[in-house]
């Protein structure tokens, strides 16, 4: 009877367990250009693309834990990330955007309009070093608050409780112009004396991840003259295309290596319209 018991509420563990573990890897259906871009790579190799929520600040954590097998969201090629992170050719480009409620827009036009003022900013993001650049290189007295979420940052102006967001241009872009109107209240401003430096995103994989990497390169490369361009249009983010171009130096199927059994490859995202975008099932 004992070992009957046992037996019964070690099944059931087991079932708690998978059902945890489904639900962390892909709560919601995702979307978005990235997320499109991925399946089309992926799934013509017969590999399944998997989305697993991260927190932003801690993707090199989730990379080297095994949890994912790439960042593949939005991600802003730096020195510092590529110390960390095997990163891919760049395939878009992108700007940090000045995001603040349209009532209040012609009163943000230089640097100095922002002294005093609260910046909501994502953890860990490019939005983050821009905000930081602007306080300790500009030296402009901003108080910056850090938001686990790009999409929580515009949240923070929407509501008041911060003055200004500083996220990825493509994501202001995209959501502000929302026929649905959720942001629509909120305009995009251009600082005048506050030079935009043009980013470029790319694909993450754990350090020294190389075939891997390679793989993705030459896909981008194979598939940007269809594929790639389809996707762009689709999110309207065909003025932030790139020219790639890779010469690969795996043979064959060696790249399949990196996955070695495995029948999936799991992508870390955070909700970053266009590139990943939740979608109620």
């Amino acid at each position: 009877m004992k070992k009957r018991i046992l037996t019964i509420v070690a099944v059931i563990a087991l079932a708690i367990v998978t059902i945890i573990g489904l639900v962390a890897c892909n709560p919601k259906e995702v979307s978005g250009f990235d997320i499109d871009l991925a399946k089309a790579i992926f799934e013509k190799e017969g590999i399944e693309v998997v989305t697993r929520k991260i927190d932003w600040s801690k993707k090199e954590i989730e990379l080297n834990s095994g949890k994912i097998d790439l960042v593949w969201n939005g991600l802003t090629i730096t020195d510092d990330r590529k110390e960390t992170m095997q990163i891919s050719i760049p395939y878009l480009t992108n700007e940090q955007a000045v995001v603040v409620k349209g009532e209040n827009a012609s009163k943000y036009t230089k640097l100095a309009d922002l002294a005093g003022k609260k910046v909501a900013v994502e953890d860990g993001s490019a939005g983050e070093e821009t905000a930081q650049d602007i306080k300790d290189n500009k030296n402009i007295n901003i108080n910056i608050k850090e938001i686990s979420a790009q999409i929580d940052a515009l949240i923070e102006v929407k509501s008041g409780q911060s003055d200004v967001a500083i996220i990825d241009s493509t994501m202001a872009g995209y959501l502000l112009n929302q026929k649905d109107g959720s942001y629509t209240d909120l305009k995009i401003v251009t600082i005048s004396d506050y030079e935009q430096i043009r980013e470029e995103y790319g694909v993450a994989a754990k350090k020294g991840n190389e075939k891997l990497i390679d793989f993705i390169n030459t896909k981008l490369v194979e598939l940007q003259d269809t594929t790639y361009s389809q996707v762009a249009e689709k999110y309207g983010l065909s003025d932030r295309k790139v020219k790639m171009t890779w010469t690969s130096s795996l043979k064959g199927d060696e790249w399949k290596n990196e996955l070695k059994n495995k029948k999936k490859v799991v992508i870390g995202y955070t909700v970053n319209a266009p590139m990943g975008i939740e979608l109620d099932k």
